[in-house]
């Protein structure tokens, strides 16, 4: 997985600064096009896990440490 998607994910989630569909188009216009697939599911990984963080879930790490 792409450790440096899942944190921009992680970064959109926690401060609100980006929205997400904006972040994840970035991605998408900076990443070859055969890497769309695996660096959204990257992107929603960290996203969803800020998300949760924030909602004082207990959730595991999208990618491991």
């Amino acid at each position: 997985m792409m450790q440096n998607i899942v944190m921009v994910g992680f970064f959109g989630a926690v401060t609100g600064f980006v929205s997400a569909e904006a972040l994840k188009q970035a991605v998408l216009d900076s990443i070859p096009p055969h890497t769309r697939e695996a660096n959204v599911k990257a992107f929603e990984a960290g996203y969803e896990y800020g998300k949760a963080l924030l909602a004082g879930e207990t959730v595991e790490a999208p990618v491991p440490a």
